[in-house]
């Protein structure tokens, strides 16, 4: 049997900060569910150019909490609802509690979230929440995103602390995510080279009214930059509610 990876595209995702970039393998037959089951990667990763998204800004680090991945089988597919699959095969939808902190500091490097053996077959939605890290320890603790770097030189802060739940549902099934063998891998995309492009989010106007030498860009920062702080906010979350069109 012949594997190919392939990308799969969306359109409308292209230019969106949070784009949903699935490695999927198929054939020319379709997928039929089984008991069998595949050693499957689930990782992320961060696109930007070596660090630089325009000439005025850095990006060195980017860390992101995520947690409750499922990865929803496709009944539909096959004709069937989740009582079983044809034949009495089993399937069934794919959890993976977390959380999980992702250090996607290093443009274009998959973190590993999870390697996990699960059904073969098809999957039609990948669902996961960005959420506020609890761990006490972490310098994410109490936010869900972190981005550092420089704005014309300058040191610079971004973090947030919203929760926002991540829905990628592939109704196309010629689009599904496609189990066939060990080694296929499902991989997420966060693409900030668009979220910091200067048409979208110009960070050349934060400014660090403090004048600590450090411009900080939260939703309680006291060198005046709250509203870009929602700014970007708001860019994400709406970039994640076209990821349910």
């Amino acid at each position: 049997m012949h594997v190919y990876m392939k990308k799969i595209v969306f359109k409308p995702i292209l230019t969106i900060v949070f784009s949903a970039l699935v490695l999927m393998s198929c054939s020319d037959d379709e997928s039929v569910p089984t008991n069998e089951t595949a050693l499957t990667t689930f990782g992320a990763k961060a696109t930007f150019e070596s660090g630089r998204i325009n000439s005025e800004l850095f990006i060195s680090k980017f860390i992101v909490n995520v947690e409750d991945f499922e990865l929803e089988f496709d009944d539909d597919a096959f004709g069937d609802d989740d009582d079983g699959g044809p034949s009495g095969n089993y399937y069934g939808d794919l959890e993976l509690e977390g959380p999980f902190e992702l250090d996607l500091s290093q443009p274009d490097v998959v973190f590993p979230i999870a390697n996990v053996d699960i059904p073969m077959g098809q999957y039609e939605e990948l669902e996961f929440d960005i959420t506020r890290s609890s761990n006490s320890e972490s310098e994410l603790f109490q936010r869900s995103i972190l981005i550092e770097g420089t704005i014309q030189e300058v040191p610079f802060v971004f973090w947030h602390d919203f929760k926002e739940d991540v829905e990628v549902d592939f109704e196309d099934t010629n689009i599904d995510i496609v189990v066939e063998s060990n080694g296929d891998s499902v991989i997420i995309n966060f693409d900030l080279g668009f979220l910091f492009n200067t048409n979208i989010i110009d960070l050349s106007n934060a400014t660090d009214n403090n004048g600590n030498g450090v411009i900080e860009i939260s939703p309680t920062d006291q060198d005046g930059n709250n509203a870009l702080a929602q700014l970007i906010k708001e860019t994400i979350k709406d970039a994640i509610e076209l990821l349910d069109d």
